[in-house]
């Protein structure tokens, strides 16, 4: 018999994640990635890390692009239940 585990990691092109948080929470809490990487995410400092993920599940690394700029910047998502 054998265990099932979850896949390791995801690659999420989001431009714009502010858009797109109900795709994002799909991802995150029923496809239960260990990591998860997010490109074009356009964050900015009026995000906060609530938002991208309200349960706390996840460690998440980001780097935003300054405020005047929409397009580029990355997030990663590292599960803290799983690990």
């Amino acid at each position: 018999m054998h265990n099932f585990q979850p896949p390791f990691c995801r690659l999420f092109y989001a431009r714009s994640i502010a858009n797109k948080l109900c795709e994002l929470y799909q991802v995150l809490h029923y496809e239960n990635y260990y990591i998860l990487f997010v490109t074009e995410t356009w964050l900015h400092s009026g995000i906060s890390f609530w938002s991208l993920d309200p349960r706390q599940q996840y460690h998440v690394i980001r780097k935003d692009r300054p405020d005047s700029e929409h397009d580029g910047d990355v997030a990663v998502f590292v599960n803290v239940i799983s690990v």
